[in-house]
């Protein structure tokens, strides 16, 4: 591990700490060059720069437009409808941010997923906002509610050999004029979340596209696909996270 003062445009901070890794693996660590750590510990960059409050917008995958990421009072949400949500702390695992989610609807149908599959547990399990992290993971009792919905209210071939990653994947029509996906709402504590079409459903080769989300044994994870084109807001003086739909580099 090492220390380097840090350029942000004009302000310069001294005595960061950082760490390197010779090897990166896993599904997109060949489109970065490194990892920024934002959770709550004490060697995440928002701690080390003192900051109760940060956001990002991630651009869409493939976009060439530049995503940002604000630190400080700079940072509150620029416009767009806003929603917003308790973080829950947990103490067992404290750098990580979870969140309360109640349910999922899947074409407009809630799925009702029992109460506290998705909850903070006292196993430490439960569901985190996490932006390292490519597709949704969801604990598999409930992906599997999910799949079911979603594969029933799509007028599309199942594709036999999913991709790498994905287990609901589907065959594209060469006229996709017609083609059906249901939408997804994410119901969270205070908060739903409408997710547009190209947050869960990508093409991942030529003719196939597939559901970005995938099951887990314990701790769900709200991915990165999931937040492309939202402002995500954290804040961490309030505990509150905010999530603004837009189109993020619209204005880099």
């Amino acid at each position: 591990m090492g220390s380097e003062t840090f350029t942000f445009k004009s302000t310069s901070v001294p005595n960061i700490g950082f760490g390197w890794r010779e090897n990166n693996s896993g599904f997109g660590e060949s489109n970065g060059a490194g990892l920024v750590g934002m959770g709550r510990g004490p060697l995440s960059l928002t701690s080390q720069v003192n900051t109760n409050q940060f956001s990002y917008c991630m651009t869409s995958v493939g976009s060439t437009a530049t995503s940002t990421l604000q630190i400080g009072s700079l940072s509150a949400p620029s416009g767009g409808s806003t929603v917003t949500t308790p973080l829950i702390q947990n103490p067992q695992i404290p750098t990580f941010y979870y969140l309360g989610l109640n349910d999922i609807s899947i074409g407009g149908s809630p799925l009702n997923i029992p109460q506290g599959t998705l909850a903070l547990n006292s196993d430490g399990s439960g569901l985190i906002i996490d932006s390292g992290t490519t597709i949704t993971y969801l604990v598999n009792s409930a992906y599997s509610m999910v799949k079911r919905a979603f594969t029933s209210q799509t007028n599309l071939a199942a594709y036999a050999s999913p991709s790498v990653g994905f287990d609901c994947c589907f065959q594209l029509p060469s006229d996709t004029s017609n083609m059906q996906a249901p939408s997804i709402v994410m119901h969270y504590n205070g908060a739903d979340v409408s997710l547009p079409a190209q947050n869960y459903f990508i093409e991942v080769s030529q003719g196939v596209a597939c559901l970005a989300m995938a099951g887990a044994q314990d701790t769900s994870i709200y991915g990165n696909i999931q937040q492309q084109n939202f402002e995500i807001l954290y804040d961490l003086s309030n505990n509150l996270l905010s999530f603004t739909s837009t189109q993020c580099g619209s204005s880099s």
